[in-house]
């Protein structure tokens, strides 16, 4: 793995750019480049690594420390593209410059040494112990990339270890599909669930399937009435909810939009953006009252892209970033975080609702060649239901296989 943190500051405005500035590109950007000329070859021949990049915020006022940035920025992207096939991670973080970067020197540098960044980092040693390699194996017919050591750290609990102890989450369309895959995630993190479904006996099986720590919940996140119930309910097992993952939706048919049924594009408008509604508001009024929560939303890279013969599903998927960029800066000055995630893609039962072309078509889409997994956004998703998530709000955080790098 490859960490670049280090870089420099420049306080001055682009007509104010000098020998600083000069100073501050060979550094933030050529020597990035540089670092990962050096380190690639190892990478490829081992079949396996990780490209991690810190950068600023863009747009900040009389700071061209924004130029060298979105510059890394750039590169990210490219490397990401250039090696999505052998499915190295080239991403990147965003945190803000705190004061203590921002100085009133005109060239401050920022050290990497208290970066952060176990979790990534912690699944290379246990697979060199075993020393075995990842190994991948396409299935034309299904669309996925069986990633055997992946799917073996899931199945022997040799996943990365996230701080859920003692929490509770609701976790909505939990019955099934991602909804059932976070729930194992975050019951994996020490905490436990409640299932909120509308199909109660589907959602009483997967919490006996779970065990002790989940309990079900029959609700229809459409109705208000239901939800405020179902929080009730959920107060009566659980002294608080300190995650809800907003995980129920539907795709409706894959028809071009004049042909699309009225009642069918308000039945998903009314599952995946009223229901989410409905549940953001109730849930959160109780996190409020507590000063604390995490609120995580189950978009998709369609609300990003929009898909042709979705426009229902699109459009939904496009209001719940909206919501959450908004609900997110409403509650900054609380401790109630609030983020989604915009999966491309993943083979869950939800594909029942799609026609083969459909599918076909998403996967055309994903420069890796294959369907997300559950276990990789019960990943994502777990670790925005921790307390490490503490300084992202209103993000959206890409799951898209390379299809989507904005």
């Amino acid at each position: 793995m490859l960490f670049n943190c280090a870089g420099v500051v420049h306080n001055g405005s682009a007509l104010q750019a000098n020998d600083d500035l000069d100073f501050a590109f060979r550094l933030n950007v050529r020597a990035r480049f540089w670092l990962i000329q050096a380190v690639l070859p190892g990478m490829l021949a081992a079949g396996r690594g990780s490209i991690e990049r810190v950068l600023s915020i863009k747009g900040l006022p009389n700071r061209c420390v924004g130029t060298t940035k979105a510059a890394v920025l750039g590169l990210t992207k490219s490397v990401a593209a250039d090696y999505v096939a052998q499915e190295f991670a080239a991403i990147r973080s965003a945190p803000v410059p705190s004061s203590a970067l921002l100085g009133s020197t005109s060239m401050q540098r920022r050290s990497g040494r208290g970066a952060r960044h176990s979790s990534r980092a912690s699944r290379w040693p246990a697979r060199a112990g075993r020393g075995s390699r990842r190994s991948s194996s396409f299935s034309p017919a299904t669309g996925v990339r069986d990633r055997t050591g992946l799917r073996g750290r899931w199945r022997h609990h040799h996943m990365n270890q996230l701080d859920f102890a003692a929490k509770h989450a609701v976790v909505t369309g939990g019955a099934t599909g991602l909804g059932f895959g976070i729930a194992q995630r975050l019951l994996a993190s020490g905490g436990s669930v409640s299932l909120w479904d509308r199909d109660g006996d589907a959602a009483g099986k997967a919490a006996a399937k779970l065990g002790a720590k989940a309990f079900a919940v029959e609700v229809d996140v459409s109705q208000q009435a239901s939800v405020v119930q179902a929080v009730a309910a959920t107060l009566s097992h659980a002294p608080r909810i300190d995650a809800l993952v907003n995980s129920a939706g539907i795709t409706g048919p894959n028809v071009k939009l004049w042909d699309y049924p009225v009642d069918a594009w308000r039945e998903v408008m009314d599952v995946n953006v009223t229901g989410l509604f409905i549940c953001c508001r109730e849930v959160s009024a109780h996190m409020r009252t507590h000063g604390a929560g995490r609120i995580v939303n189950i978009a998709s890279v369609a609300g990003k892209d929009g898909n042709p013969n979705a426009s229902a599903y699109s459009a939904s998927k496009a209001a719940v970033i909206a919501l959450t960029k908004s609900l997110g800066k409403e509650l900054a000055d609380t401790g109630i975080r609030v983020n989604c995630v915009t999966p491309a893609a993943v083979k869950t039962a939800i594909f029942d609702q799609m026609t083969p072309e459909h599918i076909a078509f998403m996967l055309s889409k994903i420069p890796m060649g294959r369907f997300g997994t559950v276990e990789e956004v019960a990943a994502m998703v777990g670790w925005l239901c921790t307390d490490d998530c503490s300084f992202s709000t209103g993000a959206v955080f890409d799951l898209s296989g390379g299809r989507s790098t904005y």
